[in-house]
């Protein structure tokens, strides 16, 4: 299965489709904060996004209105530049 921008997904996870654009509520529990001296702006996080919110650069920018929480961005880092922090201590 591939992503909006093209990116395979990782096997086994479930993606609903037309979740993309749904505005993330306080139910997010934890959420993906960028490591600005480890980020190379590979842009494996962004493929690999679900709802495809994260944006390629130097460091990758995310934009948490629409960002779930779910954590595949972290997972697929070669650098471990994102880690998953818990919403009320999220800064980004």
């Amino acid at each position: 299965m591939k992503n909006s921008a093209g990116g395979l997904l990782p096997r086994g996870g479930i993606y609903a489709t037309g979740f993309a654009d749904t505005e993330t509520g306080a139910w997010r529990l934890e959420r993906p904060v960028v490591n600005a001296e480890r980020c190379s702006g590979c842009g494996l996080c962004s493929r690999y996004c679900p709802v495809g919110i994260i944006t390629v650069g130097r460091p990758a920018q995310i934009d948490y209105t629409y960002c779930k929480g779910c954590g595949v961005c972290t997972t697929v880092c070669p650098r471990q530049a994102l880690s998953m922090v818990e919403e009320g201590n999220a800064r980004g």
